[in-house]
């Protein structure tokens, strides 16, 4: 098992870190790419935010070499998990794949978000 975390600190209209599991940062700006080291498969998708969106929804989506996983998956609130559903019939993801997290929509307000793609 492994776990992808993108971890975006203060407004999100100011994206600035990034950070993976033990919180050590790993590249700074949009668009820090992650290459597995084997074949996976995502089962689980986790999105928090620290404070909820004064108006609009938050959107991303997980690529697998610039091709999305499976559906972009919105956020109402602060919190919501998604299974293995939310991803593609065949998600598998192979060995030096690079996965990244794209934004479909930045709400108003939103900030401190962390993303956690869980792959086994």
């Amino acid at each position: 098992m492994k776990t992808l975390v993108w971890e975006f600190d203060g407004p999100l209209t100011d994206i600035k870190g990034l950070a993976d599991v033990d919180g050590t940062v790993l590249a700074t700006g949009v668009g820090h790419v992650f290459t597995v080291d084997r074949g996976y498969e995502p089962v689980r998708l986790s999105l928090r935010l620290g404070t909820a969106p004064v108006s609009g929804v938050l959107t991303v989506d997980i690529n697998d070499d610039g091709t999305s996983l499976g559906h972009p998956v919105s956020l109402i609130g602060q919190k919501k998990v998604a299974d293995g559903s939310t991803f593609a019939l065949d998600p598998r993801i192979a060995k030096d794949s690079e996965i990244t997290l794209d934004f479909d929509a930045i709400p108003v307000g939103a900030e401190d978000l962390r993303v956690e793609l869980r792959l086994e």
